[in-house]
């Protein structure tokens, strides 16, 4: 089935060989890293090799979840 008809959207080509090449070994802080974009973000991001992820949230039991997860 072709969801994106379903959702009216299109799909994004990404191109992670140059994501990768600009997130290494560099630091990155996410705010709202609890969230529901935040912590997708938090995900994509460890896959693109950064040095070091700082998560900062207001929610300590939703930010505990997220690094257990």
């Amino acid at each position: 089935m072709d969801y994106s008809k379903l959702l009216r959207e299109h799909s994004v080509d990404t191109n992670y060989k140059e994501l990768e090449s600009f997130y290494a070994n560099k630091v990155v802080m996410i705010t709202g890293a609890s969230g529901s974009i935040g912590s997708e973000l938090c995900r994509q991001l460890l896959k693109l090799k950064v040095k070091q992820l700082i998560l900062l949230c207001r929610n300590e039991n939703n930010l505990f979840s997220l690094k257990e997860s």
